[in-house]
Order: C-alpha cells, then sequence, then structure tokens
C-alpha cells in the first residue's frame, strides 16, 4: 500500500513537473518568440507577389503606335498537383509544348514552372484536362509596324525590360515602377486576395511620343529595299531629319529584323548602325574644308585652287582626281568633288583650324541623341597628324565618323550655321494622359557665320544641278546636297579592294530648309559612285515624302507662292 502511494505521488509529480514545464514553455513563446512564430505562421498563409505595371506605349509624332501591349496566355504547370508527372510531360512534348526531357525534369523539381508564354492556339482538351496545368493571363509587347522601326525602337525581353535600342534606353519611364500584395494561401496552395491585408499598387509607365514619322519610315524603307536588293549591298542606312529643329523623321537600317521575333535574326542586326557603325566619310567630309575656308575669308569663289594638274604629290605619296578636268575655282572644287583641291586648300587652312572646325561640326564626339552603343568617331590628335593624313583627312580618308554625325554637319549649313542637337523624343505622357514633357529645338553651337552657310548653299545646289549630284535633281524644287564615295579601310592599314561607302546627303528647299535626307550604302555590287546610287535613292524618297499632305502644304505650296510671286515681279517690270 505505501509502495502504491509513492507510485501515485511519483506519477502526479511527473503530470505536474510536465505541465508545469509546458507552461513555461508556452509563456516562454507567447512572451520571447511570439514575433517568430507568428512570421513563420503568415509565411505559410500568406503569400507576398509582385504586381507588375502596364508599360508605357511608343507613337510617332502623328500618334500612330509603334510599340503597345497585348494581352495574351501563358502555360504554367504547379508540380505538386500533377499526378502523373512522366504521362504529363509525354503528352505536353507531343503538343509541341518542349522536350520530353525538360518537362519531366522541371515537373519532378519546382513548385511552379512555365511551360510555354504568350500561346497563339487554344489549349488541347487533353492538356486543359490535367490537374495541375493551367492558362494564366499574360502579356506581350507589340511591334505593329515589325521591322519598321526595328533598329531604332529595339524590343524587350521576357521580363518586359527594354534590352535594344530606344527600348533599352528609356526603360526607366517606360516601365514605370512595380507594386505588391499580400495574398492568402488556402491549405491547397491557392492565392486569393483578402481585405485586411496590404497592397501597393503598381505605377504604369509612361507613354512616349517620338518626332519619328511612320509615314516617311514607310517610304523610306520601301525606296531602300529597292536599291538594297538591286546593288546587292551589304547594308546601308539613310536617316530624314528637319535641319531647322533637329527631329529625326525617320531612321533605317538594312538589313533589318522584325522585333516581334528578334532571337530568330542574327545578333548582329540589333545595332542600330546609324550612331555604332563607323567609316571613313570620303567626300562628304570636304564640307569642313569648304566652311574653314570660306568662314577665315582664305579663298574667293573665283580663285584657281586646281591648276588641272589633276594630282600633288605629299612626299612620295601622289594624291590624284578621279576625273580628268582643266583648272578648277573654289566654286568648282566642291562640284567636281576635287581631292587634290582640297588637299590644297586644307594646307592653306592649316592644321590648328582645320580640327577646331572639324571638333565645331561634332566630329570626333557624340552626338548624345539618346540611343544605346553611340560612337563618338575618331579624328585623331592634329599635333600627331603627319603631312599625308592631313591631306587625306580634307577629303575624309583616314578618320572615322558615324552617319549621323555627318547628317548633322550638313545641317549646320542648311541652318544657318547652327549646329542642333538631335531630337527624338517629342513629348513624354504620364499614364493619367498629362503632357508633362515637351522638346524644344536645342542649338548647340554656331559653327560657321551667315554668309558662309548661304554661300555653301549655293555651291552644294551647283553639285545637284551640275555637279556629281545631278542625279538627285527634282524639277521644280531647289535642292542642295554633297555626293561621296568612300573606300573602306581594313582592321589594321590600308583599304578593302573594290568594297565602298556610297553617299550622298542633301536638304531642300534651298530658301528655307524644312528636309534633309541623309543615304549610306555599304559595298554595293556594280557602279559604287554616290552619285549614281545614293543620290538617286535620294530623289525617290524626296519626292515621295513631298506627296505627303504635310510636307505638300510646308513645301510645295510655298514653292507655288513664290513662283507665282516672281512672274507676277517679271510682268510688272515688263510693263
Amino acid at each position: 500500500m505505501k509502495k502504491e502511494r509513492i507510485r501515485f505521488q511519483i506519477v502526479i509529480f511527473i503530470a505536474i513537473s510536465i505541465w508545469f514545464f509546458s507552461f513555461l514553455k508556452l509563456g516562454y513563446i507567447q512572451i520571447f518568440r511570439n514575433g517568430y512564430y507568428s512570421k513563420k505562421s503568415r509565411k505559410q498563409s500568406i503569400e507576398k507577389i509582385i504586381v507588375y505595371p502596364e508599360r508605357g506605349k511608343i507613337f510617332d509624332r502623328n500618334g500612330k503606335t509603334i510599340a503597345t501591349n497585348m494581352k495574351t496566355k501563358t502555360l504554367v504547370a504547379f508540380p505538386q498537383k500533377v499526378k502523373d508527372k512522366k504521362k504529363t510531360a509525354k503528352l505536353l512534348s507531343e503538343y509541341a509544348y518542349g522536350s520530353f526531357d525538360r518537362l519531366y525534369k522541371s515537373l519532378q523539381k519546382g513548385k511552379f514552372i512555365y511551360i510555354k508564354k504568350h500561346l497563339k492556339k487554344k489549349l488541347p482538351k487533353e492538356v486543359s484536362a490535367i490537374e495541375g496545368i493551367e492558362l494564366l493571363q499574360d502579356k506581350n509587347r507589340f511591334y505593329p509596324y515589325g521591322m519598321l522601326c526595328s533598329s531604332l525602337i529595339g524590343f524587350v525581353g521576357t521580363d518586359y525590360t527594354g534590352l535594344e535600342g530606344f527600348e533599352f534606353e528609356f526603360d526607366s519611364l517606360l516601365g514605370g515602377k512595380p507594386g505588391w500584395a499580400y495574398l492568402q494561401k488556402s491549405p491547397r496552395g491557392l492565392l486569393y486576395p483578402h481585405p485586411a491585408l496590404p497592397v501597393k499598387s503598381a505605377t504604369s509607365g509612361k507613354d512616349i511620343v517620338l518626332t519619328i514619322d511612320v509615314d516617311i519610315q514607310s517610304i523610306v524603307l520601301s525606296e531602300f529595299e529597292k536599291v538594297f536588293k538591286s546593288t546587292s549591298a551589304k547594308g546601308g542606312i539613310v536617316v530624314v531629319i528637319n535641319p531647322k529643329t533637329g527631329e529625326i523623321l525617320s531612321m533605317v537600317n538594312l538589313p533589318a529584323y522584325n522585333p516581334n521575333r528578334p532571337l530568330q535574326y542574327d545578333k548582329d542586326l540589333w545595332r542600330n548602325r546609324t550612331i555604332s557603325e563607323l567609316f571613313e566619310p570620303g567626300s562628304t567630309f570636304k564640307i569642313v574644308a569648304a566652311t574653314a575656308a570660306i568662314d577665315e575669308n582664305l579663298f574667293k569663289l573665283g580663285d584657281i585652287v586646281e591648276d588641272g594638274t589633276g594630282f600633288t604629290r605629299i612626299g612620295k605619296v601622289k594624291i590624284k582626281d578621279a576625273e580628268k578636268h582643266g583648272p578648277l575655282t573654289f566654286a568648282e572644287f566642291i562640284e567636281h568633288s576635287s581631292n587634290v583641291a582640297a588637299t590644297k586648300i586644307a594646307k592653306k587652312i592649316g592644321k590648328k583650324k582645320f580640327y577646331c572646325y572639324t571638333r565645331s561640326f561634332g566630329f570626333g564626339a557624340k552626338t548624345r541623341v539618346r540611343l544605346p552603343g553611340e560612337e563618338g568617331g575618331n579624328i585623331g590628335n592634329p599635333f600627331h597628324w603627319s603631312p599625308l593624313k592631313f591631306a587625306t583627312m580634307s577629303f575624309g580618308q583616314g578618320i572615322s565618323v558615324t552617319a549621323l554625325q555627318l547628317v548633322y554637319a550638313y545641317s549646320a549649313v542648311a541652318n544657318d550655321g547652327n549646329l542642333m542637337k538631335p531630337l527624338l523624343i517629342r513629348a513624354i505622357v504620364s499614364s493619367a494622359g498629362d503632357t508633362i514633357y515637351t522638346s524644344k529645338p536645342i542649338v548647340v553651337r554656331k559653327v560657321m557665320k551667315k554668309t558662309t552657310a548661304h554661300t555653301l548653299k549655293d555651291l552644294f545646289a551647283r553639285v545637284v544641278n551640275s555637279g556629281t549630284g545631278k542625279f538627285a535633281r527634282i524639277d521644280g524644287l531647289e535642292i542642295a546636297g554633297k555626293t561621296g564615295t568612300a573606300e573602306k579601310s581594313k582592321p589594321v592599314i590600308g583599304y578593302e579592294k573594290g568594297e565602298y561607302v556610297a553617299s550622298f546627303i542633301g536638304f531642300f528647299p534651298i530658301n528655307d530648309p524644312q528636309i534633309l535626307v541623309g543615304v549610306f550604302i555599304d559595298e554595293p555590287k556594280g557602279p559604287h559612285w554616290g552619285g549614281y546610287i545614293a543620290a538617286p535613292l535620294f530623289r525617290k524618297i524626296s519626292r515621295r515624302i513631298l506627296c505627303l499632305e504635310d510636307y505638300n502644304g510646308k513645301i510645295v505650296n510655298k514653292l507655288i507662292v513664290k513662283k507665282m510671286g516672281e512672274e507676277t515681279n517679271e510682268a510688272l517690270k515688263n510693263n
């Protein structure tokens, strides 16, 4: 009996001890470990998700959509719900949703996997019937004009961030700011909103209106493709701008790619070669020698600058002109694009002033157009220029520039000597529809006197009317321009045999320039002269631009009024 009592007391003691220590443990948890277990509980029953914002749209200057967002569906899997993973992987592979090995491996591991994004076809009944395989609402970046603006606009990745072009450069503006939400999680793992849980809304990206005109872009691409194919060229660039404002109206690179399917193309096509590809400009660079000579009053238009021999020597190297000619005046040097005359003129200008004018035009520095991958080119250090290097620079050899630099250099002539900053954005619009930014023309610097610009306009008009650019001529329209035919340099030293860049840069009308077009054709087969290939393309593009309502009113109607005024004045004089 005594033993039983002792045993009973021991049991009671143990029970009380267990109860006591349990009480202490619970008290410890409640007081000291409350935060830890509350957090663990929330983690099991609540899940935080990221709410992605709506990406901003991109429009052309007339409100036409260049980049937008489309609702799509994405096929996903919740592996823990899939009962027969092997059978499921086999069925999905049969419907071309991926390889069996990849699908089976993924289904054995993760809690959530993407099977195929942006589905275009309806889901087969056999697939939709599988538990754990679901369709989720998704979105896709869509470019309605396809390859029309590809090198300029670029594209986004699977995570909806910009990877190339304008999409990359302005990703922070277009992308917006993501939000978040805490969702209740059911025992089966399904998520649903709860009014007591916090939510932060995503901030949509801003819409951007470009200076680009899709109608001009379409004209350029269609005409350029014809020449590109007929000449079997390696590549090419066409840029159209408003020389008075600096607005870029069109920028086309060939060959192009479709930004809706960028991975189907060579990555090299993703580059915007207008700003990233360096080349020797050839005769279009004679703008520097011509400007410096006139601006510094070193020559009069009638001065003989080449005696007709057609060659000159710099040390042991003989520099000669492509065509035979008689003595050339300063005015004729531009018209006939004489390398010999350019060499002699540059010598009189001197290295220091020639370098200053070269830099003033913007060569050797980036234009800061706000596109990724821009190169600044290379003009070297004037203290290191040899006599031969200086001589060849005068006609565009031994230096490197981009197509955009050349285009804006000529815009300074068209704009009375003012070099304009390239403008690509016309306006930025908030998600609420409010315009928060509007661009304004920006003068970078004064490159030359106004009188110099007017003289150069007349000289470049002679190039089109009776010189190397005669195939750019349009009846009834005054055009100023310059041809260029540049040999392509080798990576180390020397020039590639038979490889050229043919170019023409022109603007119109001379008295009030509204349009400037730069044409650059890389490695055309057959005739390779800028005047024979690039100038005719300039003419075809320009004639079609003049047919557009916006530019017909600005240019053609003014020319008609001007012509009528001249005829009236002539009639009054005769009377």
